[in-house]
């Protein structure tokens, strides 16, 4: 790893000298505002933060040709409200990692509108009624994995079709 992007809240963290030592030989860019990486390449990468709200979590957008993928794992329900906010309209995706039930509302899942959504349980506890929003989002046509239950997801793209791979 040569470089990072981590939300400009945690640069007190990055700045402790115990850790700082650990990623000597790594850039930390700190991002204040959303932005694209390579825009004009094969893939992008979309950063979605705004240091005005002084949230802890960052979404990030890998799309490689005509497939997205959305990384979002707020820390607080705040963050997905910030989250959701930020998430550009009418877009596409093929997958999101949502991280917990517990911090990933349903109307972000609806609003990114994926084929697929990798979310977990935190510290193997359930939300009560995550049965009923899993089987719900089932229903409307979003396959739901857990890691937690399955080990690893992985997807496969050529930039036109997209697939889940069995290991």
């Amino acid at each position: 790893i040569r470089k990072i992007f981590v939300p400009e809240y945690y640069r007190s963290v990055f700045g402790n000298i115990d850790l700082s030592v650990s990623f000597k030989s790594i850039n930390i860019e700190y991002v204040r505002a959303s932005g694209i990486i390579n825009r004009r390449g094969t893939f992008r990468l979309y950063l979605y933060y705004d240091s005005l709200y002084h949230g802890s979590s960052m979404m990030a957008q890998f799309t490689y040709g005509n497939r997205n993928f959305l990384f979002d794992d707020p820390g607080e329900f705040y963050d997905d409200a910030v989250n959701s906010m930020l998430l550009p309209g009418e877009m596409k995706y093929d997958v999101l990692r949502a991280g917990t039930f517990d911090n990933t509302s349903a109307d972000f899942i609806v609003k990114s509108s994926p084929d697929y959504a990798i979310i977990t349980t935190a510290s193997g506890r359930k939300k009560p009624g995550s049965e009923i929003f899993r089987e719900s989002l089932d229903h409307i046509g979003i396959k739901v994995y857990s890691p937690n239950e399955t080990g690893a997801v992985i997807f496969e793209t050529d930039g036109v079709v997209t697939e889940k791979v069995d290991w």
